[in-house]
């Protein structure tokens, strides 16, 4: 359980806080703040869900500044984090066929 939210928390922050900001740098995009990224990057077709990744980020801070005592509750987040996990993992799919289709075009 360690493992996974923990793994959770660090592939969202790199695909969030570094990979995005750099990858819209690359293609001419304006960077901004967290959410003005991810809407950009929704708008390129490499979220499909602002909205949803901010509900995984949210998951992310309960699971790891919150002490969960409720078990059930506890249950209930990790086995969201399950689901939204495949959602960045989608991500990862298409920021790596953006980056081959856009070398492709070149």
């Amino acid at each position: 359980m360690e493992s996974f939210v923990s793994k959770f928390n660090r592939f969202q922050d790199m695909l969030g806080d570094k990979l995005l900001p750099v990858l819209l740098a690359w293609k001419g995009e304006h960077r901004g703040a967290f959410i003005d990224n991810l809407n950009r990057a929704e708008r390129l077709g490499l979220v499909a869900s602002a909205s949803q990744w901010m509900e995984a980020r949210s998951l992310r801070n309960r699971l790891v500044h919150e002490y969960m005592v409720d078990a059930e509750e506890f249950a209930q987040s990790l086995r969201l984090a399950n689901e939204l996990s495949q959602m960045l993992l989608q991500t990862w799919k298409n920021i790596q066929a953006y980056v081959e289709n856009s070398h492709a075009a070149e």
